[in-house]
C-alpha cells in the first residue's frame, strides 16, 4: 500500500514531508520489529517514548516516521501529527483495510464480567453456525485455533487489527473482544466499528493508572459516546451498576440488561449455586428459559449481556438458549479442580474486592463447610484495594491465607503488610505466607469434608510476575499437584 493512501485515514490536521506514493510494507510502533519500507510510528508508552528509537528505526529499513515531534531526519517521509496514538489505529485500519468494517465486532467492557460474557457470546455464534475470532484476557482465538496468549486484554491498534485480518481472510464474520479502560484511554480501538458495545459495570480497579473512579468511568464511556471515532450500532448495558444507569441516561436507544423488570432484558426468576444457573429472562414481551453449568449470580448478569447482546445481533432464541447451555466453562473462573478429594477445590480470577466479595457470598450460599480462600494483591497496581480485598476476604472466610500474586517489582511482605489491616478489620482468622504454593498447600491442608478451598486472584494465568520475570506458575496445575501430594500423604 502507498503512504498517501495510508495517510488519508488521519482524521487530524497533519503536515509530511516525502513522497505519498511510496510504498509502506508494514506498520509498526516497535523499532526492534521494523522491516524495510514500515512506517514507523512513534508515542510515548508507559515503559518509554518512542521517539527514542526513531533513529534505531530508520537503521533498520523504516522509510517513513509518524511523531508527535518535527522532523529530525530528510532521508524518509516524515509525518507530524498531534495524536500519534490515534493516528496509530487509523494508519494501521487502512493498512489492513479496515477489518472492523469488514466484521460484526461486539466490544465489551467493564470492571468484571468481560471475559465470562465474551465466551457466551462466542459460544452462541459457534452454536448459530459461526466462525469467530475472540480476543481478551485470556486469548486470541480464531475459530478453534489458539493465536497467542494474551499479553495484555486488548493489544495495540496494529497488532489487533492484524488479527482481525487474519480473521476475515480465515472467514469469521464476527469479532468479539474485550476492551480495557486502558486500551480506551490510549486509543488502541480508536475508529473501530463496533456493531454492538456492552457495559458490565464498574467497581474499584485500575485506580492506580486512572487516578479516580470518574476518570475510570470517562474512559470506559468512550466506547459508546463516539469518541472512539464511530458510535455502535447497538449499546447493551447493565443498569443494575450504578455507573452503567448514568451511561444509559445518556443513552435513550441503548438496550439495557438487569435484574428487574426495569430492564429490557431481565430476569423474571433464577436459581443459581456452585455448579448450576437457571434463568427466565424476559426480553421483548417474551421469556426465554436458559440453563448454564456456570456458577453464581455473577453469571446471571453475563447471561443477560448475552441474551441482549445476541438477540440484537438478530439470533434466535433457540440459539441463544443452545449457545449459551453449550459453553461448559471459562478457564480461571470458578473452575473446579478435583483430583478425589473430599471437599471442593475453585480457582477464580477475582482481583477486586467486588468480585472477591461476590464470589465469596456464592461459596457462603453454596457451602455447608467452612470457606477456606487463598489471595494475594498484586504489586505495582492499585494499593487502595489492599485493605479491602483483606476485609472482604476476612468477612466471608472461616480462614484466610494472604498471599502473593504477582508481586512485581514490590517486596511481598510489604504489600501483605499493606492487606493485614483490612484482614484484622474483619475479625476472622488469618495467615500471611507469602510463598504461593506453600499458601495453596496450607489451605489445602487445613480442609475437611464439606469445605471449600477457593484460590483467587490469578484464575487462567500460566506465569507469577517477580522482579521483571514470568515464572511459571499456574494456580490450577499448582492445586492439582498439592492435592495428588495431599491425597498420596493420606494412603
Amino acid at each position: 500500500m502507498i503512504l498517501g493512501t495510508i495517510l488519508s485515514a488521519i482524521k487530524q490536521r497533519y503536515t509530511h514531508t516525502g513522497s505519498p506514493s511510496q510504498p509502506v510494507t508494514a506498520v509498526v510502533y516497535d523499532s526492534r520489529r521494523v522491516i524495510p519500507g514500515s512506517l514507523f510510528v512513534a508515542m510515548k508508552g508507559e515503559q518509554t517514548d518512542g521517539h527514542l528509537y526513531v533513529r534505531q528505526a530508520i537503521a533498520n529499513g523504516a522509510t517513513a516516521i509518524l511523531s508527535e515531534r518535527a522532523p529530525i531526519d530528510n532521508d524518509v517521509a516524515w509525518v507530524s501529527v498531534a495524536d500519534a496514538r490515534k493516528a496509530l489505529a487509523q494508519v494501521s485500519a487502512a493498512f489492513y483495510h479496515d477489518p472492523t468494517a469488514r466484521m460484526e465486532m461486539v466490544g465489551i467492557t467493564g470492571t468484571n464480567g468481560k471475559t465470562t460474557t465474551a465466551y457466551l457470546v462466542d459460544s452462541v455464534l459457534r452454536v448459530g453456525g459461526e466462525k469467530v475470532c475472540l480476543v481478551g484476557t485470556i486469548n486470541a482465538r480464531i475459530g478453534d485455533e489458539d493465536i497467542r496468549p494474551a499479553e495484555r486484554t486488548t493489544p495495540e491498534a496494529p497488532d489487533l487489527l492484524a488479527l482481525l485480518d487474519q480473521a476475515c481472510a480465515r472467514g469469521c464474520r464476527y469479532g468479539v473482544m474485550e476492551v480495557s479502560s486502558h486500551a480506551l484511554d490510549r486509543s488502541r480501538v480508536y475508529g473501530f466499528r463496533f456493531r454492538v458495545a456492552v457495559f458490565t459495570n464498574l467497581t474499584r480497579d485500575h485506580l492506580d493508572y486512572h487516578g479516580d473512579f470518574e476518570s475510570y468511568f470517562q474512559a470506559k464511556r468512550r466506547l459508546f459516546v463516539n469518541e472512539t471515532g464511530v458510535a455502535p450500532d447497538l449499546c447493551v448495558i447493565n443498569i443494575d451498576d450504578p455507573w452503567g444507569r448514568r451511561l444509559a441516561a445518556e443513552l435513550p436507544a441503548a438496550v439495557t440488561y438487569g435484574l428487574s423488570d426495569l430492564a429490557a432484558v431481565h430476569a423474571v426468576s433464577y436459581t443459581y449455586d456452585v455448579k448450576h444457573i437457571r434463568v427466565e429472562v424476559g426480553i421483548a414481551g417474551r421469556s426465554l428459559e436458559i440453563e448454564s453449568t456456570l456458577p453464581g449470580k455473577a453469571n446471571v448478569y453475563n447471561i443477560l449481556a448475552t441474551v441482549a447482546t445476541c438477540a440484537g445481533l438478530k439470533l434466535s432464541d433457540q440459539t441463544i438458549q443452545h449457545g449459551i447451555a453449550a459453553l461448559p466453562c471459562v478457564p480461571g473462573r470458578v473452575e473446579r479442580i478435583c483430583e478425589g478429594q473430599p471437599f471442593e477445590l475453585l480457582v477464580d480470577y477475582a482481583h477486586t474486592d467486588d468480585a472477591l466479595r461476590n464470589l465469596l457470598e456464592l461459596m457462603k450460599d453454596c457451602t455447608t463447610g467452612r470457606i477456606i480462600t487463598v489471595f494475594g494483591c498484586g504489586g505495582d497496581r492499585d494499593r487502595s484495594k489492599r485493605p479491602l480485598m483483606g476485609e472482604v476476604a476476612g468477612r466471608y472466610s472461616d480462614l484466610t491465607v494472604a498471599t502473593s500474586d504477582n508481586p512485581r517489582r514490590e517486596d511481598p511482605y510489604e504489600i501483605l503488610k499493606e492487606i493485614e489491616p483490612g484482614l484484622k478489620a474483619s475479625g476472622g482468622a488469618y495467615i500471611l505466607i507469602a510463598d504461593r504454593r506453600a499458601a495453596i498447600r496450607h489451605a489445602i491442608t487445613q480442609a475437611q469434608p464439606t469445605d471449600v478451598v477457593v484460590v483467587a486472584g490469578k484464575g487462567h494465568e500460566t506465569t507469577q510476575t517477580v522482579g521483571h520475570q514470568a515464572i511459571p506458575f499456574d494456580d490450577r496445575l499448582v492445586a492439582r499437584e498439592l492435592l495428588q501430594e495431599w491425597l498420596a500423604g493420606r494412603r
